[in-house]
């Protein structure tokens, strides 16, 4: 299985002419019903190889929150943004380190864990096509061809995961009378109604882990996210 990971992660990184780059500027990234379930059933297609990635920790379980918060911040997803920058704290990340994951300009390729998260973006940047090709030989410098392929999975989850979230944000500014031009009212709510139901999810456990009312975690989010809006790290 983790062979096929491995080639998997290979023929990702070949097809990068056939994946659409966004154009700066451009709006939060959501989901159609069918973009979701594509996506989804690649993951379930991995099957153990997902959860390898997290239960037997061939990558650092704080850099991969990293990775995932890297790629919440260039899709756009506050939600996931939130959820990922109090899941790093909690394993020793600083509120400098989490801020610096917003703009890796200069990232060369001696620092192993900044590689990865830089190479990470660029996956997502690329809407899960190649990364530049420095940073792909800069990943294959400091990781095994098993960690790669965790990483890959990764920045796959991550992907799935904010694209939901922003799916259903913009079901919530539906209501509030902002329709996005491009979004269909029954995509937010059957990928927006998923989601919401792992967030209500995590939303507990990290309350119950914190021993906390799960109000005052709503109440993180919303100070997390009035952060996020003065410093511009996501728009």
């Amino acid at each position: 299985m983790a062979d096929a990971a491995i080639r998997r992660l290979s023929l990702a990184e070949e097809q990068s002419s056939v994946v659409d780059r966004p154009a700066a500027g451009s709006r939060k990234r959501t989901y159609s019903v069918p973009q979701f379930l594509d996506d989804a059933l690649m993951l379930v297609g991995r099957g153990p190889n997902v959860a390898r990635a997290w239960r037997e920790q061939t990558i650092d379980p704080l850099l991969r929150e990293k990775v995932m918060l890297a790629v919440a911040a260039v899709n756009q997803s506050r939600l996931s943004a939130f959820v990922h920058s109090e899941l790093a704290l909690e394993r020793g990340a600083t509120r400098a380190e989490l801020a610096q994951l917003s703009g890796l300009d200069g990232i060369t390729a001696f620092d192993a864990e900044l590689v990865a998260v830089a190479w990470a973006r660029s996956r997502a940047e690329a809407r899960l096509g190649s990364a530049s090709s420095h940073l792909r030989q800069a990943l294959r410098k400091h990781y095994s061809p098993l960690q790669r392929a965790d990483l890959d999975t990764v920045v796959r989850v991550a992907t799935l995961i904010s694209r939901a979230g922003n799916t259903l944000e913009a079901g919530l500014e539906r209501l509030r009378g902002r329709p996005a031009a491009d979004n269909r009212m029954v995509d937010e709510v059957i990928v927006g109604g998923c989601y919401l139901a792992g967030a209500l999810l995590v939303g507990l456990l990290l309350a119950l882990q914190r021993r906390v009312s799960p109000l005052r975690i709503v109440k993180r989010f919303r100070r997390f996210r009035s952060e996020l809006a003065s410093v511009h790290v996501i728009h």
